[in-house]
């Protein structure tokens, strides 16, 4: 089964990028004017799992300059905070669970000193599981996922169950499960689909995701 990592081709990557966008839309849609409506949510959780694959995907194979990608993740995770704070006052928005992710993957990556790099990473870890991982969209188990996400990549022992099995060790993240069981679906199913999706240029979904928030708050001060 093509469950482990490595580079795919871009009809499979464009095709996953629609599919993320498509979903995270219906998502907002659902919280914000649909009052919680829970199919419409359910179809959303499968959002996060796609931005993350894609976001390490593109990391670890298009990315020349990697402390541009973490600066412009951080840029418009800033940009869009104010506006997200609208509608989810109590949460940093998605793009900043993202930067940390991505952030402690390049700390690992850069580090010389094999010894260092897994104290890095429990620092990090230990660190989310504070009440700081309580203000993070998907909260720690979102974190974590970016991180086994990236070494499935590297380690083919390392697989996304893992993640599964932690999300299932706390019975409040029964929806994110469903989330990443809707993503392998998803992920193992465009294998197959033979459909090249119009491209979408490499920082789209940055400028997509604050731009999609305004948009539903003037909606939401019209009606």
């Amino acid at each position: 089964m093509d469950i482990f990592f490595y580079k795919y081709n871009s009809s499979r990557i464009e095709l996953l990028k629609w599919i993320g966008i498509f979903t995270m839309v219906v998502d907002h849609l659902g919280f914000i004017f649909f009052y919680e409506n829970y199919i419409m949510r359910g179809v959303g959780r499968i959002a996060f799992p796609i931005f993350a694959f894609l976001l390490v995907h593109n990391y670890l194979f298009f990315t020349r300059c990697k402390k541009c990608m973490l600066l412009r993740l951080l840029l418009f995770a800033f940009i869009s905070q104010p506006i997200y704070w609208y509608f989810f006052p109590a949460y940093l928005n998605i793009l900043f669970t993202l930067f940390l992710g991505l952030f402690t993957i390049y700390i690992f990556e850069t580090v010389s000193s094999s010894k260092y790099k897994y104290v890095i990473i429990l620092h990090f870890i230990f660190l989310l599981f504070l009440p700081l991982s309580t203000l993070l969209s998907y909260s720690a188990l979102g974190y974590l996922f970016i991180l086994v996400t990236w070494a499935s990549f590297h380690f083919r022992y390392i697989n996304i169950f893992w993640v599964i099995l932690l999300f299932f060790l706390n019975p409040l993240y029964v929806e994110y499960v469903f989330g990443i069981l809707l993503f392998l679906f998803v992920f193992l199913l465009s294998k197959y689909i033979r459909v090249t999706p119009p491209r979408l240029a490499g920082n789209i979904f940055y400028i997509f995701y604050p731009l999609h928030l305004l948009l539903f708050f003037f909606i939401d001060i019209l009606i």
